[in-house]
């Protein structure tokens, strides 16, 4: 497992766009 620090503006942009990263994880299964 990688560790990534996560700034406020990262996590601003993550939590925005959750869904589409949450596909893409399962897409390259992950």
């Amino acid at each position: 497992m990688i560790r990534v620090e996560i700034t406020d503006g990262a996590k601003d942009y993550i939590l925005k766009h959750a869904d589409a990263i949450t596909v893409d994880l399962e897409t390259s299964g992950c």
